[in-house]
């Protein structure tokens, strides 16, 4: 999310001469006339706005959502939303999705912000492992509902890291794996690209 400086030369020589001293703040206003812009070479725009990108696109993503814009649901102290999201595994061998308890996909958001994806949300997950944790095989699909409940308190946790809260953004599946190891527990993980949705937007 830059601004590109040019420099200005004179195309023109001015002869050195003496000039007498009251004439000096006349020469110097005239020389500065000479350095301005030429009609129609409009300065560059710096404003945010005019500096800001939208999100790279995420082509064949393996996680997709089920809308592409979603409103918070506000009650005295939270903030909620559910997105329904469906990872299908284009790879050639069996993902396996590590849940956040056992009642959802592990996930953070992740907002746009300035340019660059900027942790937005993170769930409260328990520190349990499943040995047998769901299995995605080559060409099939898993769909879960992540739950977003986000505290309102600026001291009480889950809650948005983020001001303002709309704006664009994407589902990622932190534990998603690309092996498993029986009896013992996760191998690596799949790459980022493949455990990223394309960008939504969230209103309030």
């Amino acid at each position: 999310m830059r601004v590109r400086s040019a420099s200005s030369s004179f195309p023109w020589t001015i002869a050195a001469r003496r000039l007498p001293l009251a004439a000096v703040p006349a020469a110097l206003i005239a020389l500065a006339g000479c350095t301005a812009a030429p009609p129609g070479d409009a300065a560059p725009d710096t404003s945010s706005a005019a500096q800001s990108s939208p999100p790279p696109p995420v082509e064949r993503p393996f996680l997709t959502t089920d809308r592409e814009e979603y409103r918070v649901e506000r009650t005295a102290d939270s903030l909620t939303l559910h997105i329904v999201a469906t990872l299908t595994n284009h790879a050639a061998q069996p993902v396996y999705l590590h849940p956040c308890g056992r009642t959802q996909p592990s996930f953070v958001l992740e907002k746009w912000v300035d340019g660059a994806w900027k942790n937005a949300y993170s769930q409260a997950c328990p520190a349990m492992l499943m040995i047998d944790p769901p299995r995605v095989e080559p060409g099939a699909s898993r769909t879960d509902t992540a739950h977003v409940n986000a505290a309102r308190d600026p001291n009480t946790m889950p809650r948005f890291e983020v001001e303002p809260i709309a704006g664009d953004y994407r589902l990622v599946y932190t534990q998603a794996y690309a092996s498993w190891k029986p009896g013992e527990g996760p191998g690596e993980l799949l790459p980022l690209e493949q455990r990223v949705s394309r960008a939504f937007r969230i209103i309030e």
